[in-house]
């Protein structure tokens, strides 16, 4: 699927991320479905806990909210990554940065959804290469 301009346009206006060449160097990540399940400290695990534990703490914070948007982050950039083979492969021999919002949503009070909005990645092919832009191939349009 081409890229509108009006996506071109909000996908300049985001700060990359970047992704590490390989997201899990210590653990091999158990992939059941969308979820991924890392080991304990796992630096991908920890950027998500952290992350969630910050969604937590956002909504504490506004209780009357039922949802906000935030940057996606790294950890959450690598777990799009493992996610899909295709990707994974692409990330050996390219340099990934993960773009785009991530909505978060609360369904009660102990239980939150994060739904990826307008995520892509930028792929760099090599050294003065032009950077391509793809959407992650787990969360179609």
């Amino acid at each position: 699927m081409p890229l509108s301009q009006e996506h071109r346009e909000l996908i300049s206006k985001l700060k990359p991320v970047g992704v590490p060449e390989t997201p899990c160097l210590d653990c091999e990540p158990d992939i059941d479905g969308l979820h991924v399940r890392h080991a304990a400290l796992c630096p991908v695990a920890m950027c998500v806990d952290d992350i969630t534990a910050s969604d937590r703490a956002w909504f504490e914070e506004h209780p009357f909210a039922d949802y906000y948007l935030r940057p996606v982050t790294w950890g959450e950039g690598a777990d799009l990554i493992v996610q899909n083979p295709e990707v994974v492969e692409l990330s050996k021999s390219h340099q990934l940065g993960v773009r785009g919002r991530v909505r978060v949503e609360r369904m009660r009070d102990d239980v939150r959804l994060r739904q990826f909005e307008d995520v892509w990645f930028v792929v760099v092919p090599g050294p003065g290469a032009k950077a391509e832009v793809m959407r992650p191939p787990i969360y179609p349009a």
